[in-house]
């Protein structure tokens, strides 16, 4: 219902909560899908985000929530994916985020998601991982149908995903001397990598700890060969779950 009572809010306060919401407080959000610490409704549930966000995390930011649509979807008919489609309320500055769309995997607790953000010449198409931004040198004609934006992202998903050699992938591993290490060590043992592993030390490393944005440890980071990063687990993790995942994916 209309009220005209209702302050609006002004452009600055729309696009302080737009950056947030793209670029910090989603892929927060998926990272703790992927790490198994929330479930598919969190991610789908607009309400979910805003107690969370209002209770926890940004109490005197301002969000246009009437104006920010969320839906959900299955595509193709296949039960293992899963999609969440965001449209982010205006005004579409320059560098903002216009729509996010979260592509998830049921069968390996994963999701990715994606961003189209205001360029010239139209919106372009960018993945976020935790603080880690990539631009895929994709750009769309600006439009409010984002049935193009869903399109792209999927083909490059697809394009990702089917299995592959993994002769090319390898797997760092962030630690520091600790009993958490000692623990973790204790777990690969049990069960060895089948990949090769790098192991970076976080005292002595500071060029792959910035690159990666590691903060805590362990943390596995599966890359390719140039280095970009695919997937990565946080915590103390068994070598099976690592190993399940690459043999779904590659």
């Amino acid at each position: 219902m209309w009220n005209p009572f209702k302050k609006k809010i002004s452009p600055t306060e729309a696009y302080q909560s737009n950056f947030f919401l793209a670029f910090d407080f989603i892929p927060m959000v998926v990272g703790l899908y992927n790490d198994r610490k929330l479930e598919e409704q969190t991610l789908s549930d607009i309400k979910n985000w805003k107690g969370f966000i209002n209770n926890r995390l940004k109490p005197n930011m301002k969000f246009d929530w009437d104006n920010t649509v969320v839906s959900t979807t299955d595509v193709n008919n296949n039960p293992d994916r899963f999609i969440v489609l965001i449209r982010f309320s205006n005004p579409y500055t320059m560098a903002a985020a216009k729509a996010g769309l979260i592509v998830g995997s049921r069968k390996i607790h994963h999701a990715r998601f994606f961003t189209l953000e205001c360029s010239i010449g139209g919106n372009m198409i960018c993945e976020c991982v935790g603080k880690n931004h990539s631009n895929f040198g994709i750009t769309l004609p600006d439009s409010d149908d984002l049935t193009s934006f869903l399109m792209a992202v999927l083909k490059i998903v697809d394009k990702e995903n089917p299995k592959k050699s993994n002769s090319n992938l390898s797997i760092l591993y962030f630690y520091m001397k600790s009993k958490m290490t000692e623990n973790q060590d204790a777990l690969l043992r049990k069960t060895p990598l089948k990949l090769p592993v790098k192991r970076v030390n976080l005292d002595e490393d500071e060029v792959l700890q910035t690159k990666y944005n590691i903060r805590v440890w362990p943390v596995f980071v599966l890359v390719d060969s140039n280095g970009k990063e695919l997937h990565r687990w946080q915590g103390l993790t068994k070598g099976q779950k690592i190993n399940d995942y690459i043999t779904e994916n590659f």
